[in-house]
């Protein structure tokens, strides 16, 4: 049993749960980055949370998929950037379920990793449509959905991007109480920050949810690496009150929370020009990652993330602390799984990404 259904057993009747995660992932100490940032750091590694593809997706996908299926849907419509992890993510755990992935996406700039994701989700299956604006991405949504429910004699599965839904909230809920069985076995202490992406807030704002359940008192640094009209502390308050809610209907026993608004705050400054821009801060703090751990970040959620954790040590903020690095990014080799993908077999709007540097 996971652990959040370990504290709230009425929650196992009556919430959807499919087991699609290795789970729990390690807790490790970053002896050397810390040595040389002069801080206590550990690391928190969802980068290895499946086998078949790791990182922060994982973990909501448990309790999305089992909705799904619950309703017995054949498709699943969800939205991104050309090169979504959540995609690739949602793609890789549906499709063994006999659900269909159809991913919707905007442009976003050029780099190795939206090609590589552009052919994992066509190795899966994935359906991929492009779209110039999110107007047009709003009409082909609807129209998409139509022809879908037509072929399927069902409505489809309607899924936001990220997957920040708060059924996929509570992955990261109870990801809060994975971490504090760790610490109660001594794998690390309790942190006094956890530093963590903020792209579509449910990682996030699980997280807080779950570390204010589980009696943690460390406090989220979720660190901006969208635009604001996807993440801001009036959208982390929304999603953590709809998700404590959906709680509350499966274990009523949970108290419930008032509202706190000054809680819900983003770390800001590492987003740089725009969302998959990356930015010499970012870029330096994968670089130490990997020269003084050997553990991979990328420069559009995970090395803004590090970026903001570095400057703060830089300046003094984390004297005496412990902090954790919450690791988000895939890490699991993944050249075997797109071997023999052409990206030709792509609608033509995504072939610039593989003609052009």
């Amino acid at each position: 049993m996971i652990p959040l259904f370990d504290t709230y057993p009425q929650m196992a009747e009556k919430c959807p749960y499919v087991p699609l995660a290795e789970l729990p992932t390690p807790v490790q100490p970053l002896s050397r980055l810390g040595e040389a940032l002069g801080i206590n750091l550990f690391i928190k590694r969802d980068d290895l949370a499946s086998s078949r593809y790791g990182g922060n997706k994982v973990r909501k996908l448990e309790f999305i998929l089992a909705e799904a299926q619950r309703r017995g849907v054949r498709t699943i419509i969800t939205f991104g950037r050309a090169g979504t992890n959540h995609g690739v993510a949602t793609a890789v755990f549906a499709t063994p379920l006999n659900i269909h992935t159809i991913c919707l996406v905007l442009p976003q700039p050029n780099t190795a990793a939206v090609r590589q994701n552009l052919l994992l989700m066509l190795a899966h299956g994935a359906e991929l449509h492009q779209f110039r604006s999110k107007n047009r991405l709003v009409v082909g949504a609807v129209w998409q959905a139509g022809k879908r429910t037509a072929v399927d004699r069902r409505p489809p599965f309607i899924l936001e991007a990220g997957g920040s839904t708060p059924l996929g909230t509570l992955g990261y809920v109870n990801a809060a109480f994975e971490l504090r069985q760790q610490i109660e076995a001594g794998e690390c202490p309790e942190p006094d920050l956890i530093y963590v992406a903020a792209g579509t807030l449910g990682t996030a704002v699980g997280l807080m949810l779950g570390c204010q359940l589980a009696g943690l008192k460390s406090r989220i640094v979720p660190v901006r690496v969208v635009e604001t009209e996807y993440a801001s502390p009036r959208l982390m308050a929304r999603l953590f009150h709809k998700t404590h809610r959906v709680i509350h209907s499966f274990a009523p026993v949970i108290h419930n929370f008032h509202r706190f608004e000054e809680k819900f705050d983003l770390r800001e400054g590492f987003f740089g020009g725009g969302y998959g821009v990356y930015t010499q801060g970012g870029e330096t703090a994968v670089q130490q990652m990997q020269q003084l751990e050997g553990i991979s970040l990328e420069g559009t959620y995970t090395g803004k993330t590090l970026a903001a954790l570095i400057a703060d040590a830089h300046n003094g903020q984390l004297a005496g602390k412990t902090v954790l690095f919450w690791n988000t990014y895939n890490s699991r080799p993944l050249a075997d799984q797109i071997a023999h993908a052409d990206y030709h077999h792509l609608h033509p709007a995504f072939h610039p990404y593989f003609a052009t540097s």
